[in-house]
């Protein structure tokens, strides 16, 4: 499994920068979107200056430099996102898999009680016939 895993972490991060590139590559070709780019990219830099300075940040960020920040982010933002959503559907699959053990094991349960049953039903049975057995040789002796 974990070897599957690495291959698909290795997968998920060059898609990643599949996307950064093409990111980058329609931010300089749309407006509008270069437009939305640089503006996530200048509150990723005024929100990354905030957090190592304390201060409110009062600068843009070049446009070249913008589009890089928010193109990593977007990038590490998917690749986040779709191993979140891994983890998600790997605890709701263990709960379903231990949720369809329990029931099995209940089923099993019940079998192994119903068995039991019927071994003590056929260990009474049998006494019963050898009770009658030695009942029908008792009394043929006194005859």
């Amino acid at each position: 499994m974990l070897p599957l895993f690495k291959i698909g972490v290795l997968a998920f991060k060059h898609i990643s920068k599949l996307i950064i590139k093409e990111v980058k590559k329609n931010a300089h070709q749309n407006k509008q979107f270069r437009k939305m780019v640089v503006s996530l990219g200048n509150y990723v830099a005024k929100l990354e200056f905030r957090w190592r300075t304390g201060k409110q940040a009062k600068f843009q960020v070049r446009e070249d430099r913008a589009i890089e920040n928010a193109a990593e982010i977007l990038g590490e933002g998917i690749l986040f996102g779709t191993f979140s959503l891994f983890i998600i559907y790997e605890y709701g699959y263990k709960k379903q898999v231990e949720t369809e053990e329990k029931r099995v094991a209940g089923v099993l349960q019940q079998h192994a009680e119903e068995v039991q049953r019927q071994l003590v039903q056929y260990e009474i049975n049998d006494l019963r016939s050898k009770v009658e057995l030695l009942e029908a040789q008792a009394t043929l002796e006194r005859l």
